[in-house]
């Protein structure tokens, strides 16, 4: 936040009805850096936390880090798996993302990448798939991800 434009801001939160946040994460950042803690009482009692759509589950199911070790091991034996969950269509940047993974494969990294999900665009899917290091799979329920 540009600090010119900070009392701006607090001058839009002051006279807005509500202010809403994707998580509580963002609220708490926000509060502790950028407002005066005399300001807080006035502003927080009309903040509202409205996720961006993610369900709870996956909230509930983060990864926790315990196998950090094993994740630093991986990157430096240049190993990467990505998993992507959800439709397959020119809207989700799964061709962005094989771009991406291209790039790393290029140099040396052995990658896995596998789209789970409808497929909706059958010639995204298509590009998808042609990779060595892709494989689609039909849509399975959140529990078995």
């Amino acid at each position: 936040m540009r600090p010119d434009l900070r009392g701006r801001g607090i001058e839009i939160m002051k006279h807005a009805s509500a202010i809403c946040f994707l998580s509580p994460a963002y609220k708490r950042n926000l509060f502790l850096k950028y407002i005066p803690r005399k300001q807080w009482k006035e502003l927080l009692c009309k903040t509202y936390i409205i996720p961006n759509g993610i369900d709870n589950f996956w909230h509930q199911n983060m990864f926790t880090g315990r196998n950090y070790s094993e994740i630093l091991k991986r990157f430096k034996q240049k190993k990467l798996s990505v998993v992507y969950a959800g439709a397959i269509n020119k809207n989700k940047n799964l061709l962005t993302t094989c771009l991406a993974l291209d790039e790393l494969q290029k140099e040396g990294w052995e990658i896995r990448y596998t789209a789970v999900g409808k497929v909706q665009d059958q010639n995204i899917a298509q590009q998808v798939a042609k990779r060595n290091y892709a494989r689609l799979l039909k849509p399975v329920p959140k529990e078995k991800l």
